[in-house]
């Protein structure tokens, strides 16, 4: 990010194609911020941030730090939300559509079915029943981890995607 100054008499002037953000003016002349490591050349002068006058230095520092809390809060809410998508997913393998928790002692008794290849009971909602322990085959338990992890993996690149301000 590179600063710079121009006489405000100038500004017709200097035509350029680069996106600009102006930070302030002072009267005299105005500042600029431009994002590009392109060199401006005359009639803009590159200043260095602290040649800035005051009032606007601390005016952009005031905008940052908001811009920070604003971007904290977000991502706390968001991570939150997340955390939410993760405590339950829904999986059809009984032939209809259940509802399974997600919670570690869900999670590791759902790793110790699959890892055994063998069938399990597993803790699952189906259509307005109560939540039941529920055998699983062989077969249904690789489904309701398949859709464990496809759901997991899709809620998460969603917030890493999120993060990156995509």
């Amino acid at each position: 990010m590179k600063y710079y100054k121009i006489n405000n008499a100038e500004i017709v002037r200097a035509r350029h194609n680069e996106p600009l953000e102006c930070v302030g003016a002072d009267g005299v002349s105005s500042f600029y911020i431009s994002q590009s490591d392109e060199e401006l050349n005359a009639p803009f002068v590159e200043i260095q941030e602290g040649d800035l006058p005051s009032e606007i230095r601390e005016r952009m520092e005031r905008e940052e730090a908001k811009k920070a809390e604003v971007d904290t809060t977000t991502i706390e809410r968001k991570e939150q939300e997340v955390r939410e998508a993760l405590a339950s997913f829904e999986s059809s393998a009984l032939g209809k559509r259940g509802i399974y928790d997600s919670d570690l002692v869900w999670q590791a008794n759902l790793l110790q079915a699959f890892s055994l290849g063998k069938g399990g009971r597993l803790r699952v909602r189906c259509d307005g029943e109560e939540k039941q322990y529920v055998f699983h085959t062989k077969e249904q338990v690789k489904q309701v981890m398949s859709d464990w992890v496809r759901h997991k993996d899709r809620v998460l690149s969603e917030f890493e995607e999120f993060k990156k301000g995509g």
